[in-house]
């Protein structure tokens, strides 16, 4: 089995096989290219995979089955020629997006914000206050399917961001203080800006609202 079906092997065992794909996809983009040699593979696991995993998983450092097969990287045979180190990513914090869910109208705004994202295809809020539908073609069953899949991620422990590949689409799932936030993207939409997004918003619960 060579490097890259190892690595798909290990990021199987925490996404689905789609998801695999496109996550070993973006961390070899943000790393520079596709990896030539054990170093390049070493610095792409511990660097732009980690990190691009880390988005989506509440996880630190490299995982266990990883650092397997970092292990086997590293005892390879040095190359004659080394390659060029892979260029790290800006690590940025984001200001929070605080959007009041009791305005309806704020909660229009944020679904018409993110629905006007390149390469999406529809986003659903449900919040206490109500909830609020922007997909095209999709009825109320791939709603309520996507409510259950936040109920049984919630049930397995918190999270912060649920990612997964549904045929030529791209669901993310954010909770939030009072309920959640999914968009549905196509295969070619910008993940990384749409992660960015997500989790720049923190939807408020009003406390006059609760008396």
């Amino acid at each position: 089995m060579d490097i890259e079906q190892q690595v798909l092997e290990a990021l199987n065992l925490y996404v689905s096989r789609g998801a695999a794909l496109n996550l070993l996809k973006r961390a070899i983009k943000a790393g520079g290219g596709a990896p030539l040699s054990p170093e390049d593979w070493v610095r792409l696991i511990e660097g732009p995979l980690m990190r691009e995993l880390g988005q989506i998983l509440p996880v630190r450092g490299v995982l266990p089955p990883f650092k397997a097969i970092l292990a086997k990287l590293r005892s390879s045979p040095a190359p004659r020629n080394p390659t060029p180190s892979f260029a790290e990513e800006p690590e940025t914090t984001p200001p929070l997006e605080r959007v009041p869910l009791s305005n309806p109208t704020a909660r229009q705004g944020l679904v018409q914000s993110l629905a006007r994202l390149e390469g999406v295809a529809g986003v659903i809020l449900e919040t206490p206050y109500g909830r609020e539908v922007r997909i095209q073609g999709l009825g109320p069953e791939f709603v309520r399917m996507v409510g259950t899949t936040h109920r049984l991620l919630v049930t397995r422990g918190s999270y912060s961001l649920f990612y997964t590949v549904l045929e030529s689409a791209q669901l993310l799932i954010r909770p939030m203080e009072a309920g959640w936030i999914a968009v549905l993207a196509r295969s070619e939409a910008n993940l990384g800006t749409l992660m960015y997004r997500l989790r720049n918003i923190e939807g408020r619960q009003e406390i006059e609202d609760l008396g």
